[in-house]
């Protein structure tokens, strides 16, 4: 079990026969009716208070909180026998707005969660943590004795032991199961995690001696708390309030497996399912590496040069392209256009080439044998080259940076041709495919280009009119979270404070700070996207403030190439999200996974 927590924090313990998902996600409420099911089941300690409830009580150490909830046991109305009853110790830190009721000596403190009549308010689950399992007996009325209550305290072994056999156990469950959708997967290892979340490391270390220190970090830290399953409502100009269940699993998979991994006893079959990756078919971009074919063409233009009208010429054009010379015009006259494949074998002895291998061209005029000697201008007004990519979908890519290029060629004058180098960076592909300018789809020769973010920055935007009445600004404050696909981030991000309507807010991310990282997979950077608000300050969390998203924007700079590139959620009739009354971390909207598709490059 845990230490004592240190001295002047305002801590309190409290014993309980409730399940640790229900904790966890109702939280502990203050105080129940006379007649309800918790005051007859021994659930906890409660003792009156106002007329017609009961309160919750807490104590400022463990043992003071085993020995009072046993004697609420005695008298308890018993609907199970007692070694069916899992009893859980938990231990709750006081939010600044608790109240302490009244002191009954040293170690036993009443309180609740409010001095109001609202009396359903709960303490949330961020306060909550879980302490420990008090060991099973056949009558729970022994631990009335504070000497029973304090062995149970002192005996760390059994119940560390304990923790890891019950965690690899319910592994296997959620392995062996059958269940097909990620939702019930991703219930399934929250629960498992849940009760360790917010433990110091040193504690976790005591109940997983075998885990390594990154997953003893994100147990500590919560690093699963974007996954929580809640509920959020939405609310729009026409539609009800709706309830929406918010899941992403990802981290929390790839923690449990990592738990299941330093846990004893597990199968080879067990361990091996458990391991089984998550294939997403975002993750890796479309490629294009090597080329089938190769074509050029070119189109002369009406041009005067040197007094000539029209700028066609009597002289033959030719390019040479690797080892091949291909005659594309044949004295033509201005305008004519001409359209020639390049024999890959023949120009680089492969029916495929890479595609840095056509490097560089050659294209000059050369006079008949059947006409006299000397030269005739022309005007070269586009030089276009274009190549089909091997790699499915087969997509064509281009190279236009001699298209318009309108260059007066003479033999006997400079320039009497024109030569120059390709360049890896000279292809695109066909302006028609939208897709190709979103990282899903990597350049021509250059698959890592962009993999790799080195900054990150957002831009909220809130819809509405600062002068209209139904303005769409909120009193609460705005945290954005973002996650990876294999670790969570850490902490959330401050985006405004009590934001009007139309606002603009753009924050950074410390890529560092949120994931131990200097650079971050683009792939993965947004594979959960949350925003959340809090009461604003003064305000009480059951007062609520429905507001509009009009847009939510990344942009990103790339690491390999220090290019920028763009990621939007956008609503153009505006987005209604608001708090839930009485939540006072409250999650208003939650996005799917943002794919490379929704990346767009930008100054490429």
């Amino acid at each position: 079990m845990r230490s004592a927590p240190e001295d002047g924090q305002r801590f309190m313990y409290i014993v309980s026969t409730l399940a640790v998902s229900s904790v966890f996600n109702v939280g502990i409420y203050g105080s129940f009716p006379v007649g309800h099911r918790c005051t007859h089941r021994g659930s906890y300690e409660l003792i009156p208070i106002l007329p017609g409830r009961l309160n919750i009580v807490a104590h400022t150490n463990a043992e003071a909180a085993i020995v009072g909830w046993a004697r609420s046991w005695q008298s308890a109305t018993r609907r199970r026998p007692a070694n069916e009853l899992v009893v859980h110790i938990y231990a709750l830190s006081l939010a600044p707005e608790d109240r302490i009721w009244t002191r009954r000596d040293d170690d036993t403190i009443v309180f609740s969660s409010y001095i109001s009549p609202c009396r359903a308010r709960a303490w949330r689950s961020s306060n909550i943590h879980y302490y420990g399992i008090l060991p099973t007996v056949a009558n729970y009325e022994v631990y009335t004795d504070p000497v029973v209550a304090r062995t149970a305290l002192r005996q760390p072994e059994p119940p560390l032991i304990e923790s890891e056999r019950r965690l690899e156990r319910e592994l296997q469950q959620i392995v062996c199961q059958e269940m097909p959708t990620q939702e019930n997967l991703f219930q399934g290892v929250w629960d498992v995690l849940r009760p360790f979340m917010g433990m110091p490391i040193d504690i976790l270390r005591q109940h997983f001696p075998h885990l390594d220190q990154a997953s003893l970090l994100i147990l500590s830290q919560g690093g699963c708390f974007p996954f929580r399953h809640q509920r959020l409502r939405k609310r729009s100009i026409d539609e009800s309030l709706t309830e929406v269940p918010q899941v992403n699993a990802t981290a929390c998979e790839v923690l449990a497996v990592s738990i299941a991994g330093k846990v004893t006893a597990l199968s080879p079959e067990v361990a091996s399912k458990l391991r089984e990756p998550v294939v997403d078919p975002l993750e890796e971009p479309e490629k294009c590496t090597r080329f089938n074919s190769l074509r050029v063409r070119i189109e002369l233009g009406y041009h005067n040069i040197y007094f000539a009208e029209g700028a066609g010429t009597n002289d033959d054009i030719f390019i040479t392209v690797g080892r091949q010379t291909i005659k594309l015009l044949r004295s033509p006259g201005y305008s004519a256009v001409a359209n020639k494949a390049v024999d890959l074998m023949v120009a680089f002895g492969s029916e495929t080439i890479s595609v840095d291998q056509f490097n560089h061209f050659h294209l000059f005029p050369r006079r008949p044998e059947t006409m006299p000697t000397g030269g005739d201008p022309f005007n070269l007004k586009s030089l276009i080259f274009s190549a089909r990519c091997i790699e499915e979908p087969h997509r064509e890519a281009i190279i236009t940076k001699f298209d318009n290029i309108n260059r007066d060629i003479y033999p006997l004058r400079w320039p009497s041709y024109l030569s120059a180098r390709i360049s890896v960076t000279d292809w695109h592909y066909s302006p028609y495919d939208v897709k190709t300018n979103t990282l899903a789809v990597s350049l021509p020769g250059r698959p890592s280009a962009c993999i790799y973010l080195k900054a990150l920055r957002v831009r909220l935007t809130l819809d509405g009119l600062w002068q209209s009445w139904f303005s769409a600004g909120t009193s609460d404050n705005v945290y954005l979270s973002v996650g990876m696909e294999n670790r969570p981030s850490v902490g959330v991000l401050p985006l405004a404070k009590s934001p009007a309507a139309g606002s603009v807010f753009e924050a950074d991310f410390n890529l560092e700070t949120f994931f131990d990282q200097k650079t971050v997979p683009v792939s993965a950077i947004l594979s959960y996207v949350n925003v959340y608000a809090t009461p604003g300050m003064g305000l009480n969390a059951n007062y609520t403030d429905g507001w509009q998203i009009k847009s939510i924007i990344f942009d990103g700079r790339c690491a390999d190439n220090n290019r920028a590139v763009r990621a939007n959620i956008v609503f153009p009739e505006g987005k209604w999200v608001e708090r839930q009354a009485g939540k006072e971390w409250g999650l208003v909207y939650s996005h799917d996974k943002i794919g490379l598709e929704r990346w767009i490059r930008l100054d490429w």
